[in-house]
């Protein structure tokens, strides 16, 4: 298995969205050249099996590509899988969610988007990503792939790979002698037949060594411009055309032994599975790494697209708690301040008697708090947030993370304890709340929660009105340049089409006196004429 990040991300969100989903795909060959039929028309090739979305919306995503404000407006790649592999659904399951946690580590499910499409027409798995460059609830660029990235793919790739046993493609034993790079036909067959007579001259023992493949090289007429440690460049002195030779032929250290001691291994590596590289290396060694750089993307993220919703909530939880805790816990804790009898400090009473702390709920139960008091959550969800922009759910989106503290709960103070000895001699004591006001105590509580949730939600909510307030003034500035620029340009026009009649008129009063000038030049040469009796020029 192995992941691949395209060059490709200007534009709008149809070419991208489009490819993944199309049934239909231009037609290419081994070199990457269109395939034409007689007419010179191309020929297409239909994916069958038909592309599969697994998750996101094409539509959404589509939009939101073409939403981007930046010059960079979307990221797509490809996880693919060796013929070998056969990945099931669940494997494939898990490989989607181990991307998306190393690329959007940090953020929340409506932060971003993904559009995640399975390609089995090749004979294999694949699995095509494709994301808008942009965060969604700020509007800036997010690059899920930012410079140095191909460590932390690589990390993930590696720890997959090892964990399912799938073909890994940087083991030795996959090598190649020579490689075969897309490039126009006639430039690859001159370099497949540069490869083919080196690998002729191999096999009869005439060279056992780079040194003498250079002297070969040279010997036949050829220039070696470049030679690297993994590489030689040939050139054609008369064509002046270059070829880069790959392979493990082409590597400085390269001998005819080692050639044949790794086709030796390439048998026996055969018939094992797993990676000969990734056999040094430990699972939990490759996990720790791919953690890192989750951790390492987490806290990048969080810091540049801090989530307003989120951050609103947890400061909500911690000021209900410094406003709730210190004094229930202290009120729990200090029953014993109405023990029959004495009246104590607080803290004399709790020192000497700590049982009497205890709250008093085994012999008399807290009442039941029903459905429609309590509700089973006030927090916040991002749906309300961001309702308007939900995609269509018959493409279900997988960050299904919820917001920091969506699911607790608090729980308010129960009943406090009733006098502890009864023997003691009735003093005047204070009223202890019934069953109806501890009821009360609850639906003030919870109606001043609601205020304080229902004000953060307003602020919330106005924060994320004021980015797409932003993006709409960029698109509305943008529409009006458009417009300004073709107002420039009619108004050009028009003048263009005003000096052009200008220049008709002139022309056609130049062409007037032309023809008044020839009419009285001939009307001369005629009454010169018919005193000398001879004809005149224009008549002859």
């Amino acid at each position: 298995m192995l992941i691949k990040l395209f060059r490709s991300g200007k534009g709008g969100g149809a070419a991208p969205v489009d490819y993944l989903i199309a049934p239909q795909v231009l037609a290419y060959d081994g070199n990457r050249d269109l395939i034409r039929d007689d007419a010179g028309v191309p020929l297409m090739n239909s994916r069958d099996p038909l592309p599969e979305v697994l998750a996101g919306d094409p539509d959404h995503t589509h939009a939101l590509i073409d939403a981007c404000p930046h010059a960079w407006t979307y990221r797509a790649g490809v996880i693919s899988f060796d013929q070998n592999d056969q990945p099931t659904e669940d494997q494939q399951q898990a490989v989607m969610n181990a991307f998306d946690e190393l690329a959007f580590a940090g953020l929340d499910r409506d932060q971003v988007d993904m559009l995640w499409v399975r390609h089995s027409h090749e004979g294999r798995v694949e699995l095509h990503f494709c994301t808008p460059r942009m965060e969604l609830t700020s509007g800036k660029s997010l690059n899920i792939a930012p410079p140095g990235y191909q460590k932390a793919m690589d990390a993930l790739r590696d720890m997959l790979n090892k964990e399912h046993g799938w073909a890994d493609p940087q083991d030795p034993a996959r090598s190649q002698d020579t490689k075969q790079l897309p490039e126009k036909k006639l430039r690859a067959q001159g370099r497949e037949d540069i490869q083919n007579w080196l690998e002729d001259l191999i096999v009869a023992g005439r060279i056992s060594s780079r040194p003498d493949m250079v002297a070969a090289l040279e010997g036949a007429g050829f220039e070696l411009p470049r030679q690297g440690k993994t590489y030689l460049t040939v050139k054609d002195p008369d064509s002046d055309t270059r070829w880069r030779l790959k392979g493990d032929i082409f590597h400085a250290d390269w001998t005819r032994e080692k050639t044949a001691q790794r086709a030796t291994e390439r048998e026996h590596r055969a018939s094992e599975p797993g990676s000969e590289r990734l056999a040094a290396r430990s699972l939990s060694d490759l996990r720790d790494e791919y953690r890192a750089h989750v951790e390492k993307r987490r806290l990048y993220n969080e810091q540049r697209f801090p989530l307003v919703a989120a951050a609103a909530e947890r400061d909500l939880r911690k000021a209900l708690e410094s406003e709730r805790g210190p004094a229930l816990s202290a009120d729990n804790q200090l029953g014993a301040e109405r023990e029959v009898g004495r009246q104590e400090p607080r803290s004399e009473a709790v020192s000497r008697r700590p049982d009497l702390g205890r709250l008093d709920a085994e012999r008399r139960p807290v009442p039941e708090r029903s459905a429609e008091m309590v509700p089973d959550n006030l927090g916040l969800q991002s749906d309300d947030l961001h309702g308007i922009s939900s995609p269509d759910l018959r493409y279900p989106n997988r960050h299904i993370s919820a917001l920091p503290g969506h699911n607790d709960k608090f729980h308010l103070p129960e009943n406090p304890v009733e006098p502890h000895d009864r023997h003691q001699s009735p003093v005047t004591e204070p009223a202890i709340p019934t069953n109806a006001d501890a009821a009360g105590a609850r639906v003030t509580e919870l109606g001043r929660t609601l205020d304080q949730r229902l004000r953060t939600f307003d602020r919330s909510a106005g924060a994320f009105g004021k980015t797409l307030d932003r993006l709409a003034g960029r698109a509305a500035d943008r529409a009006r340049n458009v417009a300004r620029q073709i107002q420039q340009l009619a108004t050009g026009l028009q003048r263009g089409f005003a000096r052009l009649a200008q220049c008709a008129g002139i022309l056609r009063q130049i062409g007037g006196r032309a023809l008044l000038n020839i009419g009285r030049t001939q009307q001369r040469l005629q009454q010169k004429a018919m005193k000398t009796g001879r004809p005149n020029e224009m008549e002859r």
